[in-house]
């Protein structure tokens, strides 16, 4: 698995979102939030969210092996 920053990321206009529940990641545009929340997981549906910076938890590039 290779994760890489979106172009918008790139940009600064967007983000990278953790599920509190889950641990699904999401790619969110910049201007989807605003000021709002984020709607329900797609995988569990709760909604509790935090932001995280590429690369994540173990999806980092040095760590993955080809199998």
């Amino acid at each position: 698995m290779r994760i890489e920053p979106t172009i918008s990321m790139m940009k600064g206009e967007g983000f990278v979102s953790q599920c509190n529940n889950c641990g699904v990641l999401v790619a969110v545009p910049g201007s989807a939030t605003g000021h709002r929340r984020l709607a329900g997981c797609p995988s569990c549906d709760k909604q509790s969210w935090h932001r995280v910076e590429l690369p994540v938890g173990p999806f980092k590039e040095d760590d993955i092996e080809a199998v």
